[in-house]
Formats: C-alpha cells, structure tokens, sequence
C-alpha cells in the first residue's frame, strides 16, 4: 500500500482516510471503506482483491478508481455525486447506490 499513513486497519477491514491514497497489489480480508474523510478527493485501488464490501463514503467528482479489482462482496455507494470508475478486469457481484452517483466503465471488460 502506498502513503500507508492514510489508510487504517481495523480488525480486517481497511479504512482510508486521506485523497490521493494508492493501495495496489494486496488482500483486503474485510471491507474496504473510502472514509468521509477522503472528502472530495481521489483514490485509486489496484490489482487487489477485497474479501468484504467496498463501502464509498468519501470521493467527488473525479474520484474512485479501481483498476483490475476483485469484490467478492458488493460496492455500497453512500456519498453523493462521487464518481466511480471501474477499468481492466474488476468484477464487481453486486453495487447498492445510496445516492447519486456516476458509475463509468473505461477499458473495462
């Protein structure tokens, strides 16, 4: 994980909690969630594979990433007007939209 000073582990889960936070190349056994705190800033999840949810409780415009992930859980999207982009090869099961919200697909299959 990069800037490791933003995200906590709680348990198994893994909070962010800071905009332009990086977490590549890892097994998230819990869920993961994009913390209010991340505000309207961007964060990027790659090539990792998240056992729980993604829960987006933070981002903007321009702002969720997530490049070849793998959700075994579903995405619950509770922050609105937050942008979620999903490319390469991320499966995602299940997404919940609790507010609005843009979801885009870029080189994804």
């Amino acid at each position: 994980m990069s800037k490791t000073e933003d995200v906590v582990e709680e348990n198994k889960d893994v909070v962010v909690t800071k905009d332009d936070t990086v977490i590549e190349d890892q097994t998230i056994e819990g869920n993961l969630i994009i913390d209010k705190a991340v505000g309207d800033g961007e964060v990027y999840i790659k090539n990792t594979t998240v056992k729980g949810d993604i829960i987006v409780q933070g981002g903007g415009d321009n702002s969720i990433y997530l490049t070849n992930v793998i959700t075994e859980g579903k995405i619950s999207i509770e922050k609105k007007d937050v942008r979620l982009a999903l490319e390469g090869k991320t499966t995602v099961n299940n997404i919940e939209v609790k507010a609005v919200c843009n979801i885009q697909g870029k080189n994804f299959e």
